[in-house]
């Protein structure tokens, strides 16, 4: 997906709201943020996809603050915070009169916890979001046919997102091996430190190592650059023979790609995207891509 002129905005506020993360001197920050500024003004926005241009002044930021992951903190906070909901969320989820639509739906209400986009993500607001899905669950709703397709497939890719969001993967992945029990599962991670996206160390704090195969992608944009990807996840991507993507970084990465059927699950969070899909804002979403 290629980006338009509206992405600069969420841009700029994501440049704005990194150096506040690194750079305790104002002036400092400043001098980041007009760099960046300065780097962006030469960007085509409409050839290339926001992912991309994300990752090259994170990188930048990380070589200029000399750091490995500014947000390591934070992730393992959010990650201690959701795992701390596990058990309430898997009561529900047992409760439910269909525990492996359940599992999805909170699978993609879990991708609320994004701090690349606008707005505080607490506790509170995850069950606010949690709890609105009884109400409306899915504004587009393939799990019929994402849950056909299982049914009839040997390996499952699955790629995962955020920071916190990946306890809700986890669930989801222990739902679908319950009604999948001959279904191979490996679970992709970033291959190093991107914003709040997980990493192996995120994989291992929360148990997914536990339960199913661990991959890196090998690189470190916030989606899947399929062209940028380690050999491992290559090999794991042409064995796949379904792919579940989630958020909207592996969307924008992958919503061209007809080689492989893709399941993309994620919340709308930008207007770029609601207007793509024809949607509101905040809207839940579990989409099949087009196929040749």
């Amino acid at each position: 997906m290629k980006g338009t002129l509206d992405c600069i905005p969420c841009l700029v506020r994501q440049a704005v709201g990194l150096s506040q993360i690194v750079f305790s001197s104002e002036d400092k920050r400043q001098q980041w943020v007009k760099e960046t500024l300065n780097d962006l003004s030469q960007r085509d926005f409409l050839n290339c996809s926001p992912p991309e241009i994300t990752q090259s002044f994170f990188q930048d930021l990380l070589k200029k603050g000399n750091l490995q992951d500014p947000y390591e903190e934070i992730k393992s906070f959010y990650n201690r915070e959701i795992m701390e909901m596990e058990s309430e969320l898997a009561v529900r989820i047992n409760g439910a009169k269909d525990p492996l639509k359940e599992a999805l739906i909170l699978a993609i209400a879990g991708n609320i916890i994004d701090f690349g986009t606008p707005g505080k993500v607490t506790r509170e607001s995850v069950w606010e979001i949690i709890n609105k899905t009884e109400k409306t669950p899915l504004n587009r709703d393939q799990s019929s046919d994402l849950f056909q397709d299982l049914s009839e497939i040997k390996e499952l890719l699955y790629l995962g997102d955020n920071c916190g969001e990946i306890v809700f993967d986890k669930l989801f992945i222990q739902e679908l091996q319950k009604a999948y029990p001959l279904l191979n599962i490996t679970f992709a991670v970033r291959g190093s430190a991107i914003l709040n996206d997980i990493t192996l160390n995120d994989a291992a704090q929360t148990g997914m190592d536990q339960i199913v195969k661990v991959i890196s992608n090998g690189d470190n944009a916030p989606g899947t650059r399929l062209d940028h990807c380690s050999q491992e996840f290559q090999q794991a991507y042409k064995q796949a023979d379904l792919i579940i993507s989630k958020g909207q970084g592996n969307l924008e990465t992958l919503d061209e790609v007809s080689d492989k059927i893709i399941y993309f699950l994620f919340i709308t969070k930008c207007p770029m995207i609601s207007k793509k899909y024809s949607t509101d804002l905040h809207s839940l979403m579990c989409i099949k891509n087009l196929q040749e």
